[in-house]
């Protein structure tokens, strides 16, 4: 398994951020560094984290020796367990999963966040994925986030409120693909960090 090294803190002196997701995270991550930049050092885990099986598998490395290094972590994992391809999990699997991942970063002492999947849109996309799907995927993440008290910002609704529900095309996601434009990812940050910056 392909989990990557994570980089050392620089001497900046701010608290340690970790952004656990994949390609979207990826998309908003130099925003969100950019809207974080006075209160939070913000580090992307090193590779795309796809589903949760591979969650399961990285987050020590990820975390790393010294648990408290991270003052905050937010985590989503979604898109990549309900693509109908091999990494496709059951829903029932991707729950079981998000425990052993929630209970592992509810250890660290780090505040949480945990970051709800955004919307696939309602035409056909590659790999093959469903908006019901993300909805179903997405409820069952809340339950268990929600036995451990970690806040959710909900990406997937703060999508909607711009798109529409069950949209086919919005101007802020390519077309017939789950990640989005610039403006996208910027307005995505719009919801996300004042919801990190809570945590503080």
């Amino acid at each position: 398994v392909q989990c990557g090294d994570m980089p050392k803190p620089n001497s900046t002196g701010l608290p340690q951020y970790l952004v656990i997701g994949d390609s979207i995270s990826f998309g908003y991550f130099k925003d969100l560094q950019t809207a974080l930049n006075s209160t939070l050092e913000a580090f992307h885990i090193p590779v795309n984290g796809d589903n949760t099986a591979l969650g399961v598998a990285c987050l020590d490395t990820w975390i790393g020796e010294e648990k408290s290094r991270w003052k905050v972590i937010s985590y989503n994992f979604g898109l990549h367990d309900i693509a109908h391809d091999q990494e496709r999990l059951t829903v029932e699997q991707y729950t079981e999963n998000m425990n052993n991942i929630t209970q592992r970063l509810n250890m660290t002492g780090s505040k949480l966040l945990w970051v709800s999947t955004t919307p696939v849109p309602n035409v056909t996309v590659s790999p093959p994925r469903f908006d019901s799907d993300v909805v179903q995927y997405n409820a069952a993440a809340a339950k268990v986030v929600e036995q451990y008290s970690v806040p959710i910002d909900d990406l997937y609704g703060w999508v909607e409120k711009k798109c529409g529900a069950h949209y086919s095309a919005c101007s802020i996601q390519n077309p017939k693909n789950v990640h989005f434009v610039p403006a996208g990812y910027e307005y995505l940050v719009e919801s996300l960090a004042p919801a990190v910056k809570s945590l503080l």
